[in-house]
């Protein structure tokens, strides 16, 4: 694990733009870069990122480089920021050295009078891009039916926002002062890039496909929606089995605790002194728990599940006997001659006991998860620790094996469930296609 976490910092450090390349690849090797690093516990922020980006740009671009960090001196430097800015800078780059091209080519038999000289002497550009335009509902489930379905449009080198806004309000077909509420944006790693009219569209297509028109949300200036901050938090109640999604705007400075106290506004709990956790899952994998001074601006609920859920009262004020575990499903299969872990299924926070063998253990997780005993029986457990799974006896004491604090990320150990990914699901599980979450889910707009 070091030497990847090594050898993925020497790439990022290493990584370097060539003039004449297209800026949307060296984009998109940088962000894989990051996202390898994300998946094994090292996070960049908005800024790093966005100097680490700026620290690729060759000695050509020391120019915009300077001319970047000296717009932004007091303020924070995104790296949606950054993103923009190169994209935009390259376009202009484009089309500067084709106006050079066609007057480099012009001879001076060709040369014509003031009176002939063309208003604009760039030719069109011929790149086109395919981008789907779609309603993204931000305010009450109904005003969908108002929305056609998404469609697509072709969008040139150099068209702006002005003009491809003629065309989409032809394509909806409603009412102009209806269509001056609408709202447009590209999101990206779940932050939203809202137009102006002179922005040119294509350049944005390089990061994201898709186009967002949405109701502007009353009560809020536009300036203030631009430092607000959207997650979509799906939260699991601990008396049903239905998962509910709330898509939620705090202030960029807000913190989990602030949305753990929005949730609790909105769902059902238990008791009424329950308390409330947020979780970061994807893969059927826990990668954190969040703590409630955490600042959501740096949360990326894109790639990952933000799961908010109720704390069992028995992983409440534990001792030094006690320890919190990750418990998951899994399947095993051979692949070139290796073993595979496969994760699937809910995983779940456990807590166990430092004299608890697996035969006290496996009964509170049976009756937790209400298995069958004849499908219980063939299910066998295992301790994974960085993909390796070692089976465990009824005599063991699992607690021992969860020793070495600091060497592995929690995620990385766990107590394995091995069965068939088709043996223990419910009805509702067999057209869930979101490999995130398995339980029947429905949204909530507020």
């Amino acid at each position: 694990m070091c030497t990847n976490k090594l050898s993925l910092i020497k790439k990022l450090m290493g990584l370097r733009y060539r003039d004449g390349t297209a800026m949307s690849e060296h984009l998109m090797v940088f962000q894989g870069i990051i996202n390898e690093l994300f998946e094994i516990g090292i996070k960049f922020n908005e800024e790093v990122q966005g100097l680490c980006f700026l620290g690729s740009l060759p000695d050509s671009w020391e120019a915009f480089r300077m001319s970047l960090l000296d717009s932004v001196l007091d303020t924070v430097i995104s790296m949606d920021l950054v993103r923009n800015s190169v994209l935009n800078e390259e376009m202009k780059r484009k089309l500067k050295d084709q106006e050079m091209k066609v007057n480099d080519e012009i001879s001076e038999d060709d040369v014509v009078t003031d009176n002939e000289v063309p208003h604009n002497p760039i030719p069109e550009v011929q790149g086109v891009k395919s981008l789907k335009v779609a309603f993204r509902n931000a305010t009450k489930v109904e005003q969908v039916q108002d929305f056609p379905e998404p469609f697509f449009l072709e969008i040139r080198e150099g068209e702006t926002f002005a003009q491809v806004k003629v065309r989409i309000h032809k394509k909806i077909q409603i009412p102009p002062k209806k269509f001056s509420k609408l709202s447009f944006a590209f999101h990206s790693l779940g932050c939203p890039t809202y137009l102006k009219d002179s922005d040119v569209v294509y350049t944005h297509i390089q990061t994201s496909d898709t186009l967002y028109y949405e109701h502007k949300v009353p009560d809020i200036p536009r300036t203030e929606v631009q430092h607000l901050r959207t997650l979509e938090v799906a939260f699991h109640p601990a008396t049903k089995n239905e998962v509910v999604i709330y898509t939620i705007k705090l202030a960029k400075q807000s913190t989990v605790a602030d949305i753990i106290n929005y949730v609790k506004t909105k769902v059902e709990l238990s008791h009424k002194d329950a308390e409330l956790r947020l979780l970061e899952t994807c893969n059927s994998i826990i990668y954190q728990i969040f703590p409630l001074n955490q600042e959501i601006e740096g949360i990326n609920d894109k790639y990952r599940t933000l799961r908010a859920e109720e704390i069992p009262e028995d992983q409440k004020d534990l001792g030094p006997q006690h320890r919190l575990i990750h418990v998951y499903h899994f399947t095993t299969e051979l692949y070139e001659d290796q073993l595979q872990v496969d994760n699937f299924e809910e995983p779940f926070i456990f807590v166990i006991r430092n004299d608890e063998t697996l035969a006290e253990i496996k009964l509170r997780i049976q009756k937790k998860l209400q298995v069958p005993d004849e499908e219980f029986s063939r299910w066998k457990f295992a301790f994974v620790s960085m993909g390796n799974p070692r089976y465990l006896k009824d005599s063991d004491v699992v607690y021992t094996r969860f020793q070495k604090i600091g060497v592995c990320s929690a995620w990385e150990e766990y107590l394995g469930l091995e069965h068939l990914d088709n043996a223990f699901k419910r009805p509702y599980d067999a057209s869930d296609d979101n490999e995130c979450f398995q339980s029947p889910k429905k949204r909530a707009y507020s």
